[in-house]
């Protein structure tokens, strides 16, 4: 009896030491490098807090960051962002027909030209959008589209309906696009 306890107890420490191990840790928790290499990254400051992307753990197959070039209408629309699965994703929508290198001031001349949007899927926390007087600021450091990398950077203050206020700080991405359209 006594080595069965022993045996259980050690499995059970065995256990708790493995999912311990496997837990992300807040500390460790750092902003992906600035690449322009295609890695599959995206992450950004949110009110001075790291917001990195997250598969939905249910559903691992789901990508969590996501770049692609689509016809809506007559128009061409890059739209480009990331998901924490459940929690809140980013969204990227640039309305021009020719996305190039540079720097896109934020903001642009019109405002159907480009929406920013930090979503948050709990209820309780709204949603927050960028608007044409807030500052802002979007560089496409790389766009490949026969290695198919979509890579820069951005920062910009953001609102929900009722004026708080979000700054999104210190973003980057370097993406692979998934889908050009013609």
């Amino acid at each position: 009896m006594k080595k069965k306890r022993i045996h259980s107890f050690i499995l059970f420490f065995a256990f708790i030491l493995f999912v311990a191990g496997s837990c992300e840790k807040l500390e460790d928790l750092q902003l992906p490098p600035v690449t322009q290499t295609g890695a599959g990254t995206f992450g950004c400051l949110v009110n001075g807090e790291i917001w990195l992307p997250k598969s939905i753990i249910s559903f691992p197959s789901i990508p969590k960051v996501s770049a692609e070039l689509v016809r809506e209408d007559e128009h061409r629309i890059w739209k480009f962002g990331a998901s924490q699965g459940n929690s809140s994703s980013f969204y990227f929508g640039i309305y021009k027909d020719s996305l190039k290198n540079g720097t896109i001031n934020i903001p642009i001349n019109e405002l159907n030209d480009i929406g920013l949007y930090f979503f948050s899927k709990d209820f309780e926390k709204p949603s927050f959008s960028w608007r044409q007087e807030l500052p802002g600021e979007l560089i496409i450091t790389k766009l490949d589209t026969i290695n198919m990398i979509l890579s820069g950077t951005f920062w910009f203050d953001a609102v929900n309906d009722i004026d708080e206020k979000v700054e999104i700080r210190d973003g980057r991405f370097d993406l692979i696009i998934d889908q050009i359209q013609p």
